[in-house]
């Protein structure tokens, strides 16, 4: 009598949860930021990206699992881009069994369909519909990583303020502006310098200058800030003389030191005319 009960729930919940053909669209989906509005929506349900295959324009959710009366069902979220149209669909759905997952068949049910496919398409939409959270998907990327303009590193923030170059001038000089907070206890020692900074433009003579810097002292392209208390701000700008006009600038690393332990502000994909108003920054 228990397996006639057994068989007849697993055979219920094929019917009811099988694999699944059926999919929801989202469409008109901003061109070349279509995968991160796609996973900020994963992400925003409750889901991880499980497996990115750009090559076949697929990525897929981690698993999803729920119960059909005691029967224990997963499957995965595929999200396939064509264009700017993105399709949801449930694939390699399974059961539970004492002998471990079997393959399941069937059409998952219409709650189902509703709770994991179609609130993922809305959510894709949502996300779409909006300039504040396309700016919070590109900036917050882990598929697509992007610069973000407050970063937090051994306790300090730094805030680009602006990118500017001087077009008019023969020089075309660019200047890269920060705003350096305390978020953690005193700093004192910190030493700001640009390891490797020619890379940022090969053979361009950099020059470095700083602005409201306690108590500073430098050498080189290095300089010095001997105390910060908490909450403290200082602010520093980088210059560098260019040749050509700046459209977007490659990926360079600052180091520098707060207490004598080495930091690391990795700086790419910035590009110009730099709005920080363009992008969420909170």
């Amino acid at each position: 009598m228990k397996k006639t009960i057994s068989l007849f729930l697993v055979t219920f919940s094929l019917i009811l949860n099988g694999y699944s053909q059926d999919a929801y669209t989202a469409e008109g989906l901003i061109e070349g930021k279509q995968w991160q509005i796609i996973e900020k929506a994963v992400y925003d349900n409750g889901y991880e990206i499980g497996k990115f295959i750009p090559a076949d324009h697929v990525v897929y959710s981690n698993w999803v699992t729920w119960n059909s009366l005691t029967i224990q069902n997963r499957g995965l979220i595929e999200i396939k881009l064509v264009g700017n149209k993105a399709s949801i669909s449930m694939v390699k759905r399974s059961f539970k069994t004492k002998d471990g997952w079997s393959d399941a068949m069937g059409k998952l049910s219409k709650k189902n369909k509703k709770k994991y496919l179609l609130s993922l398409s809305d959510k894709i939409s949502e996300i779409n519909a909006s300039e504040g959270l396309i700016a919070d998907a590109v900036t917050n990327s882990l598929l697509f990583p992007a610069f973000k303009p407050v970063n937090t590193v051994l306790g300090v923030e730094f805030t680009l303020n602006s990118v500017y170059q001087d077009l008019d001038s023969i020089d075309k000089p660019l200047a890269i502006t920060f705003t350096l907070k305390n978020n953690s206890g005193v700093v004192s020692n910190m030493e700001i310098n640009f390891w490797g900074s020619h890379l940022i433009f090969l053979g361009v003579p950099v020059k470095m200058e700083n602005y409201n810097l306690k108590k500073e002292a430098g050498y080189g392209f290095s300089r010095f800030i001997q105390e910060l208390k908490p909450n403290e701000t200082a602010t520093y700008s980088a210059y560098y003389k260019c040749t050509d006009i700046i459209s977007v600038i490659p990926k360079y690393n600052q180091g520098f030191r707060v207490n004598g332990k080495r930091g690391e502000l990795v700086i790419h994909d910035i590009l110009l005319p730099f709005d920080y108003k363009k992008v969420d920054i909170q």
